[in-house]
């Protein structure tokens, strides 16, 4: 499998694969009461929920890197990222943090994508 792609960056190495939460359309629906059943109205999917990627470990260039793209978005730029299933998202890059180890490794580094359309 390759590797994904943020922004124009490919990962050294994936998030951990049983802890990054998927990626997940929020779907919008309501449903009201009438006298003698329910009315259902549906719009679709709407939004997105965030999509947060995890690694236990990762070196001290591929942190630099996204970190890189974290404080240069802002919150104002977005990205293409393509995760490796198909479908490549615009997304913005709402968070990014981890614990220093040494000088060469960080660990417990969490990114937190908002998806803003399907490219």
């Amino acid at each position: 499998m390759s590797n994904q792609v943020l922004g124009g960056y490919t990962f050294a190495y994936d998030p951990d694969p049983l802890t990054w939460s998927g990626v997940h359309k929020v779907k919008s629906r309501a449903d009201l009461p009438t006298i003698s059943s329910n009315i259902s109205y549906n719009w679709g999917f709407v939004d997105w929920d965030p999509v947060e990627l995890h690694w236990s470990a990762m070196s001290d260039a591929m942190y630099d890197a996204l970190y890189a793209l974290h404080i240069a978005s802002d919150g104002a730029l977005t990205y293409t990222w393509n995760p490796q299933l198909g479908t490549q998202y615009t997304v913005e890059i709402v968070d990014f943090q981890g614990k220093q180890f040494n000088t060469a490794w960080w660990y417990d580094v969490t990114m937190t994508l908002k998806i803003i359309a399907e490219v």
